[in-house]
C-alpha cells in the first residue's frame, strides 16, 4: 500500500482576462435578466450575454462597464494543480509456474486547466479574473478508480520442460 501525491504551483496556464467580459449584472450591456443595460446602451429589449462583447465595441466609454474585445491570449503561471491517490496491490505467488495480482488506485486530481500532454492548453473556461475560482474543477484526466487484475502462467512445454 502506498499513497502517491503532487502539487504543482504556478502551473501555466492559458488565459485571455484581457478580452474577458463579465457575466450579465446591473453593470454589463446586457444585464442578468436578459433585458439591455438602458444606462450603458440607450437601448431597451432582449439580449443575451455575448452582446456584452459586442455593444462594447459601440458603447464603451471609458467607465469600469468597458472591457478589452482584442483576440490577446496569454500563457502564464498562474494556478496550481494537486493529485492524490491511494496505490494497493496485492500478490499471489503459486509456486514456481504462476503469479496473479490485483492492483487498486483511489485517486483524485484537481486543477484550474488541463495542460494535455501534447495535445495543447484549451484554456481557462471562465477568462474573467473576478471568476477564475470557477475553473478550479476535477481534471479532466481524473480517474478517480482504476483496477488492474493480471496473471502470468508457464506454459508446460518448451526448452526446459518434460
Amino acid at each position: 500500500m502506498g499513497y502517491v501525491g503532487t502539487h504543482d504551483v504556478r502551473q501555466f496556464t492559458q488565459t485571455g482576462y484581457l478580452n474577458a467580459a463579465p457575466l450579465p449584472s446591473a453593470d454589463t450591456a446586457c444585464m442578468s435578466n436578459g433585458h439591455y443595460n438602458p444606462a450603458i446602451t440607450g437601448q431597451n429589449g432582449t439580449c443575451n450575454s455575448n452582446v456584452n462583447e459586442i455593444i462594447n465595441l459601440q458603447w464603451c466609454n471609458g467607465t469600469g462597464a468597458c472591457y478589452n474585445t482584442g483576440g490577446i491570449n496569454m500563457v502564464i503561471p498562474l494556478f496550481s494543480a494537486n493529485y492524490n491517490g491511494l496505490q494497493t496491490q496485492l500478490t499471489y505467488r503459486g509456486g514456481a509456474s504462476k503469479q496473479l495480482g490485483v492492483v487498486y488506485t483511489y485517486s483524485k486530481a484537481i486543477d484550474y486547466e488541463d495542460n494535455g500532454a501534447g495535445s495543447g492548453s484549451g484554456g481557462l473556461a471562465w477568462n474573467y479574473p473576478a471568476y477564475y475560482s470557477h475553473n478550479k474543477a476535477l481534471a479532466g484526466f481524473d480517474q478517480t478508480h482504476h483496477l488492474e487484475i493480471w496473471g502470468i502462467y508457464n506454459l508446460p512445454f518448451g526448452a526446459g520442460h518434460t
